[in-house]
């Protein structure tokens, strides 16, 4: 009973506070230099990983060239900056399909690029 009545204090409590919150939020004041800095955040994240990819695998000179490419070929791409003027356009449904087919073709290409320099990188590798 006791807990019943807490989860009901807390579930009120928190509806409550939704409204306020979302009044609050307001967008960065500067969209593309939000954008800058997480991508900025984001290399350096990579930087490190691949740093420690390094250590782990105990890379040698000969396998470095090999571990580039394969960094190069997983990096996505840059994040788009999309700000429309108005609503979307309108797309009949055949027309939304053919941008979602074109989307998911860029994808499986990235896909394939990373798989095939994944593939080189590996046949590289030694044992230990």
């Amino acid at each position: 009973m006791r807990t019943g009545l807490i989860l009901a204090t807390l579930g009120t409590l928190a509806l409550s506070g939704a409204p306020a919150l979302a009044q609050t939020a307001a967008p960065p004041a500067d969209m593309a230099g939000h954008m800058a800095m997480m991508q900025k955040h984001m290399n350096e994240m990579r930087a490190r990983e691949a740093a420690d990819i390094k250590i782990l695998l105990k890379l040698r000179p000969d396998q470095e060239a090999g571990f580039a490419a394969l960094q190069a070929a997983k990096t996505p791409p840059a994040p788009k900056m999309m700000m429309m003027d108005g609503p979307p356009p309108a797309m009949t449904t055949p027309q939304h399909m053919d941008a979602m087919d074109k989307m998911a073709a860029e994808h499986q290409a990235r896909h394939a690029k990373a798989e095939a320099a994944l593939r080189t990188f590996y046949t590289s590798l030694s044992p230990d």
